[in-house]
C-alpha cells in the first residue's frame, strides 16, 4: 500500500458519489445503467485497439473471468437500480458501499488473496457491521430484524455481493493480462481493461433490458429525453473505476483496497440530505459513523 494508492482510491471516491448521487437524482434503473454503460464502452473502445497487441496474451482462463465479471456488474446495477427506486441514497450507499468490506474479508483469504484479519481487523468488522445495523432505522426504537429482510435490503446485499464479485474477479483478469505480456506497464493494462469491463456490463445489461417490458419503456424514455445525465454518470463511473483498477497494483490487500474506496460513504450521504432534501435519523448518523470508523481500523491494520 503505498501514498500513490490511496490518492487514486480518494479521488475515485469524490467520482463514484457523484455517478450515484445523479443516478438517484435521474430514478434510475437497469435502462439508465446500460446507457451509462454504453456510453463507457465508446469512451474506453480507443484502449482496445491502442494497446491491441495484448490481445495475443489472452488466455481462455481470462475470457472466463472477463465473463464472470461481466455477469457480477450486471447483478451489482440491477440490485442498485432496485435499491434506488424504493429507498434513500443516504441509506442505500452506505449499506452497498459497506458490505462488500466484510465480504472481500472472508473471501479473500480463502482464496489466497489476503490474510484473516487480526485483532485491530476484527474490530473494524464488527464496528462496520454494527453501522450496517443502524443504517436503515428511522429511530432507534425502530429496531426489528424485518428491517433488514425488506425486498429493498435484498437489493442492496445483491448490489453488495456483485461489488465483491467485480473486484476479485478484475483483479485475477488483470494479472492473467499481464502474466502473458509481463513487460506491459500496469496503467496500459488497466486502460485496455477498462473497455472489457464496460463492453461486457453493456451486454449484459442488454440482456436484462430488453428482457423486461419496464425497462425497455424506460430506456425509450432516456432516449426521447435526450438526456446527457447518463452519459455524465457514466463517465464519471468508468473513470472512477478505471482509478480503482490502477490503484490494485499498489495494494497487496484488496479489502484494505476496498475499505479505502469507503472515502465515498459520507459524500453519499451528505449529497442525499443536501441536494435531494433527504432526512437523515440520528441512527443512520451514528450508523454512518460507525461504518467510517471500523473501515479506518480495517485500512490500517
Amino acid at each position: 500500500m503505498s501514498l500513490l494508492g490511496v490518492v487514486l482510491v480518494f479521488l475515485s471516491a469524490f467520482l463514484h458519489a457523484g455517478w450515484n448521487f445523479i443516478s438517484k437524482k435521474c430514478h434510475s434503473s437497469a435502462a439508465f445503467f446500460l446507457f451509462m454503460s454504453i456510453s463507457n464502452a465508446i469512451l474506453w473502445s480507443w484502449a482496445l485497439w491502442a494497446y491491441s497487441d495484448l490481445w495475443t496474451g489472452l488466455s481462455w482462463k481470462f475470457w472466463l473471468l472477463w465473463g464472470a465479471s461481466s455477469l457480477a456488474e450486471c447483478i451489482y446495477c440491477v440490485g442498485l437500480a432496485r435499491a434506488y427506486r424504493v429507498m434513500d441514497i443516504s441509506v442505500v450507499y452506505p449499506m452497498a458501499r459497506a458490505l462488500p468490506v466484510l465480504m472481500l474479508a472472508v473471501i479473500t483469504p480463502l482464496l489466497g488473496m489476503g490474510h484473516i484479519p487480526g485483532w485491530q481487523g476484527m474490530i473494524g468488522l464488527i464496528t462496520v457491521s454494527i453501522g450496517c445495523f443502524f443504517i436503515p432505522l428511522a429511530r432507534f426504537a425502530d429496531f426489528n430484524w424485518r428491517n433488514f429482510t425488506n425486498p429493498a435490503m435484498r437489493f442492496i446485499f445483491q448490489a453488495a455481493a456483485g461489488t465483491a464479485g467485480y473486484t476479485i474477479v478484475d483483479k485475477l483478469a488483470m494479472q492473467t493480462i499481464q502474466e502473458g505480456c509481463p513487460d506491459y506497464p500496469w496503467l496500459k493494462v488497466s486502460l485496455f481493461y477498462i473497455g472489457f469491463v464496460e463492453t461486457g456490463l453493456a451486454l449484459s445489461l442488454a440482456i436484462t433490458v430488453f428482457t423486461q417490458k419496464k425497462e425497455i419503456a424506460a430506456l425509450k424514455q432516456l432516449i426521447a429525453q435526450r438526456s446527457f445525465f447518463p452519459v455524465l454518470a457514466g463517465l464519471c463511473s468508468s473513470t472512477a473505476y478505471l482509478l480503482i483498477l490502477i490503484a490494485m497494483n499498489y495494494f497487496t490487500q484488496l479489502g484494505f483496497l476496498q475499505a479505502f474506496r469507503q472515502l465515498s460513504l459520507p459524500m453519499g450521504v451528505l449529497a442525499g440530505i443536501i441536494y435531494l432534501k433527504e432526512r437523515c435519523s440520528a441512527p443512520q448518523w451514528l450508523g454512518v459513523t460507525a461504518i467510517v470508523t471500523g473501515l479506518v481500523l480495517i485500512a490500517f491494520v
